[in-house]
């Protein structure tokens, strides 16, 4: 079973300067990517396929090479997690909040549900 660490290396180890700059001209950052092409990632997809926890972990390391091969790896399910373990995104949920209350009209009522009687 292929590991994080072996799948970034075989990356790496594809990857080519001269697709980097390729990819680098269709607006991708070049210190994001291996510069793989995807003929290589399709080999590499072959051998890991379904394994939805290697494609979850090769998406969450911002390499765009490697979040493509997640993207090829992945089952295609939705996989989600409770608020609470990302504070990052609730503090997020909050601000967007916050801002969407201040431009609710006047009129607006303030409790959940509720619809405002008629004038």
């Amino acid at each position: 079973m292929a590991s994080l660490k072996s799948i970034m290396a075989e990356l790496s180890s594809k990857g080519s300067e001269k697709t980097r700059s390729i990819y680098a001209r269709h607006g991708n950052h070049p210190k994001q990517m291996f510069g793989v092409s995807v003929a290589s990632l399709k080999e590499i997809a072959k051998t890991i396929k379904g394994q939805q926890a290697l494609a979850c972990q090769l998406y969450e390391t911002g390499n765009l090479d490697a979040m493509y091969l997640a993207g090829m790896v992945a089952d295609g399910v939705i996989e989600t997690r409770p608020g609470d373990d990302d504070p990052g995104a609730l503090e997020l949920l909050r601000k967007l909040a916050r801002v969407s209350r201040r431009r609710w009209p006047e009129t607006a009522v303030t409790g959940p549900g509720l619809t405002p009687t008629p004038a």
